[in-house]
């Protein structure tokens, strides 16, 4: 429940997808993304839960916000090596 009294769903909180996805690699990332039936299917089994349309969407939007983030830092790591003499 939230302060409100009424329940809160955590799998349509996207901070709880992420927080359980960030210690996948990018390209297991990458994979879930582009499996996402096949990967949504497997959370439905691993966390007992039916995966709706709002939690998949939200699942989905976390998985592109981590391959994105993924992908900034990756950058910037490289980037990094062009200054170093």
């Amino acid at each position: 429940m939230n302060g409100n009294g009424k329940f809160q769903d955590p799998y349509t909180n996207k901070d709880f997808w992420i927080k359980q996805l960030s210690t996948k690699t990018r390209s297991e990332l990458e994979f879930c993304i582009t499996e996402f039936d096949r990967f949504a299917a497997e959370m439905e089994n691993e966390y007992r839960i039916v995966m709706s349309p709002n939690r998949a969407e939200v699942c989905r939007e976390a998985l592109i916000e981590l391959i994105k983030n993924e992908a900034r830092s990756t950058k910037n790591a490289n980037q990094g090596e062009l200054f170093n003499f």
